[in-house]
């Protein structure tokens, strides 16, 4: 494994990381990446009055649900 200078820490090794770390990160953008599709598919099903309730519009709406799901 190769070194590296850090101007702050002096020369040091980059930490290796095992599969379960790349597995459990994958996992966990995948639920993140769902839960905002779900999200934003039930803000979308609320009528105008509601929305008003909570302080939005149906033009922010329709801002946040064209997002692509893995842009927050």
């Amino acid at each position: 494994m190769a070194t590296f200078y850090d101007a702050r820490h002096g020369y040091v090794r980059p930490t290796r990381r095992g599969l379960w770390f790349w597995l459990s990160s994958g996992l966990n953008s995948l639920h993140i990446w769902a839960e905002r599709v779900r999200s934003r598919r039930e803000l979308a099903r609320l009528d105008d009055h509601m929305l008003g309730d909570i302080g939005l519009n149906r033009a922010m709406v329709e801002r946040e649900y064209d997002k692509p799901f893995w842009r927050a």
